[in-house]
């Protein structure tokens, strides 16, 4: 048995996801729900690393550092986004993720 947000979110890829919780469609627990089922592209690595994974870090503008992950390759290509990299599953990213360290998609 589903419950309602679910039935709201079923087959609603990431790109999707953010497009509605932007518009107030969607909630941040179902994005993170969409987003726990999703593969994320992860730039500057290559599939083969596999637990040996060095993630590409960025400080952003307050001093914060941050992991860039994006949606979809074509949205990596649109950012300027090095050829190389990786459609992870983002449930298997965030189990060893690093404390210090924020996402930015």
């Amino acid at each position: 048995m589903t419950n309602r947000a679910e039935d709201m979110t079923q087959g609603i890829d990431l790109e999707e996801a953010l497009r509605q919780l932007a518009t107030g469609s969607i909630s941040r627990a179902d994005l993170r729900s969409i987003l726990a089922a999703s593969r994320v592209v992860v730039p500057g690595v290559t599939p083969d690393q596999g637990r040996d994974l060095q993630l590409p870090v960025v400080e952003l503008a307050d001093g914060r550092t941050a992991v860039p992950l994006f949606s979809s390759p074509e949205r990596l290509a649109e950012a300027g986004g090095p050829d190389e990299a990786a459609a992870i599953p983002f449930d298997a990213l965030a189990a060893g993720w690093p404390a210090e360290l924020d996402a930015v998609l």
